[in-house]
């Protein structure tokens, strides 16, 4: 009979050579199916033109006036002094990316 490849390797380094090819099987698995998600994405804006819907190439809303707020009740949710100089107001969306 042939003598196989590992038969001559002491046990713990089979085991751990073992140990590090999966976990770079996994890593490129990992790189394959994650590269091909960012680069679906990636292909979206480029179709796109690279433009956000409803943007022009002069609003950036950089020079617009500060808007009125709504007024603070009961059911919003605060931190720090309620009637403090400087307030802090801000949006959130949970589905946004970005």
């Amino acid at each position: 009979m042939s003598k196989q490849f590992l038969d001559g390797t002491p046990p713990k380094i089979a085991f751990f050579l073992g140990l590090l090819l999966g976990v770079a099987a996994c890593v490129i698995v990992g790189f394959l199916l994650f590269g091909q998600a960012s680069s679906s994405t990636t292909k979206e804006v480029v179709n796109n033109g690279g433009t956000v819907a409803g943007d022009t190439a002069g609003n950036h809303g950089g020079d617009s006036a500060p808007a009125d707020v709504a007024p603070v009740n009961d059911q919003d949710h605060i931190r720090g002094d309620v009637d403090a100089p400087i307030t802090l107001v801000e949006y959130s969306d949970y589905e946004c990316s970005f």
